[in-house]
């Protein structure tokens, strides 16, 4: 049975976005059972299995199951979801019918947020922006914070394929972890106590077993952060080929750093894994960026856009003679914002090098010999008994240089041109809205819940054609390399040779991950992905190295979300966790 657009989404009555949630800061989730039981990515849960993770109970390496052990509370972290989304961007209009100027407008929208909020409830109000400006809308959350670690599998499974893997397609890594949510005896939110009891959800999200084959419809619900579907074709010109390469090329030198200090320090390694990550997932991703916008030529076809929609300018005058020069004038702002982009990305722009450039190792010796900060010992003193005489050390003095000519060359500039640029982007999606409709204008992701729909496809990439989906055999093929990213527990390498699969095998196997074409950013990873009937069949954790580009524009040639098997999540839960009392919770349609 399809899932009607009521059943979907209704602010009046239940429905399946009651099931979705905000989980943390960036990343999204979905309910499983009439306990609270949530499911989000392991990457998302990452920092937070870090944080409870001791040398004597390390979670990272040996996973956690609380089978017969208690839920561990995660403090700082907390959930959130969406009660209702109205339009008040009638409310935030001036007696001329336009936008108020800022001030007024956040005066306004205090109070509208204030209107939504109430402790008692746990609710918050949250007014967001969508078409750059053009129309805004009251989001009302309901906060959870007493949220518990229930199940996540090892670091080896859970970021399976780690670095190698990562923004890559074929994948077979077992993103997937499992919350609960704790309210207070009347089913309201409250910090932690452990008078608490699990939350009782008004839905939850039933799983589906059925097989999945190419072209099945599939369809998102998630929090995604940002995307910016209306840059300027100038503006992509420059993330290509000025800044997107320093960045890189900076990142590189920083986990390169890391690493080596991870290689020596287990406890160093524990501690920095989740920035690790981080980090060299902002550098493929730029690196994907570069290549799928070459690949798909995504700066001509943006260019195109921008001609088409000067040539319906032309077509009428008033609208010709108030915008025509909005996209010159965008070119313009981002040109003289480029000059930036280098001393923004590297903050290096100070004139200690341009003076010891001809002798550069000399100089970087000399600064490390002489900073106290170089030794711990000498640090500790002077930082008790000697602040003043800190401040005068080679490397501090280095470090307040490169600060302050940061601030009074680089950033007293940089924000008012990003705001000048965002002042006529707004414009510009005015004028397409007056032109093509709102319906042929995105509606920028910024954090609020977002629905995006596609099928399941497989990929072709430069160099190979890939099926949609992936798995246990293909996976232990990477296993068998010997490479240590791909290494698994021997009790999983014990459970696949002996083939016990149970009701989870397709064809004689496990099926790991699959691909399909629904639009995805950060922000959505721990979204569900279901089938037409509102079945859970899979956790949203990542995109294609090429498909990054989906942060800008959509092309369905090159851009795939990449979905974790529920039939995989319930073979680990079941088969290798033995966690059979988290089995039960979930209701499974088979």
């Amino acid at each position: 049975m399809i899932l009607s657009m009521r059943e979907l989404y209704d602010d009046e009555s239940i429905s399946l976005k009651d099931a979705i949630i905000r989980f943390g800061n960036g990343c999204s989730g979905v309910i499983v059972s009439e306990s609270g039981l949530l499911m989000t990515n392991y990457h998302c849960a990452l920092r937070y299995v870090e944080q409870v993770s001791t040398k004597e109970c390390d979670y990272l390496s040996e996973g956690y199951w609380a089978e017969e052990k208690p839920e561990i509370p995660i403090e700082g972290l907390s959930v959130r979801r969406l009660i209702k989304m109205e339009d008040v961007t009638d409310s935030l209009r001036g007696v001329d019918g336009s936008i108020l100027p800022e001030k007024e407008r956040k005066e306004k929208i205090e109070i509208l947020e204030k209107g939504c909020t109430d402790k008692m409830f746990g609710y918050e109000g949250k007014v967001a922006p969508m078409f750059s400006g053009n129309r805004y809308y009251l989001c009302q959350y309901q906060v959870f914070d007493d949220i518990r670690m229930v199940g996540v599998p090892p670091l080896s499974l859970g970021k399976f394929g780690k670095d190698a893997d990562n923004w890559m397609w074929p994948r077979h890594t077992a993103d997937f972890a499992l919350f609960r949510i704790y309210a207070n005896q009347d089913n309201l939110p409250a910090s932690y106590s452990p008078e608490n009891v699990p939350y009782r959800p008004k839905r939850f999200a039933p799983i589906s077993l059925k097989p999945l084959k190419e072209g099945d419809f599939t369809f998102i619900l998630g929090f995604p952060g940002s995307t910016d579907q209306h840059k300027h074709s100038e503006v992509l010109s420059n993330l290509v080929e000025v800044s997107y390469p320093i960045q890189i090329d900076l990142m590189s030198k920083y986990l390169a750093l890391l690493s080596s200090y991870m290689e020596r320090d287990a406890s160093f390694e524990m501690r920095n894994t989740a920035q690790y990550g981080s980090v060299s997932n902002v550098m493929k991703r730029y690196q994907g960026f570069i290549t799928g916008m070459n690949r798909s030529q995504g700066i001509e076809k943006r260019k195109d856009e921008e001609a088409f929609f000067e040539e319906c300018l032309r077509k009428d005058s008033v609208s010709y003679t108030k915008y025509g020069s909005l996209l010159d004038e965008m070119k313009q702002v981002e040109q003289e914002k480029v000059a930036y982009a280098i001393p923004y990305s590297m903050y290096l722009h100070f004139p200690s090098l341009t003076k010891n450039a001809s002798k550069l190792e000399e100089w970087a010796e000399s600064i490390y010999r002489q900073s106290a900060l170089t030794d711990t010992i000498r640090l500790h003193a002077l930082l008790e008994n000697h602040l003043d005489s800190l401040k005068k050390d080679p490397a501090v003095s280095l470090i307040n240089e490169i600060t302050g000519l940061y601030v009074n060359k680089v950033w007293c500039c940089l924000p008012q041109l990003s705001q000048r640029l965002d002042s006529l982007k707004k414009e510009y999606v005015t004028a397409r809205m007056a032109l093509f409709g709102a319906e042929d204008c995105w509606p920028d992701a910024n954090g609020t819940m977002r629905f995006s729909y596609g099928t399941i496809k497989g990929y072709q990439n430069k160099d190979k054609a890939h099926p949609y989906y992936t798995t246990l055999e293909s996976m232990f093929q990477k296993v068998k390399t010997g490479n240590a990213e791909y290494a698994v527990p021997p009790s999983f390498q014990a459970l696949y040779e002996k083939r016990e699969f149970g009701d989870y095998a397709v064809n004689g196997t496990i099926p790991t991950c699959f691909i399909a074409t629904n639009h995805t950013v950060g922000g959505n990873s721990g979204s569900p992905v279901f089938n037409a009937s509102g079945e859970l069949i899979g956790l949203n954790f990542d995109r294609n190295w090429e498909g990054t580009i989906s942060d800008v524009m959509y092309d369905e040639s090159v851009c795939r979300n990449i979905t974790v098997d529920m039939r995989y999540v319930l073979f680990i839960i079941d088969k290798y966790a033995e966690a059979s009392s988290i089995l039960k919770e979930l209701v499974i349609h088979k």
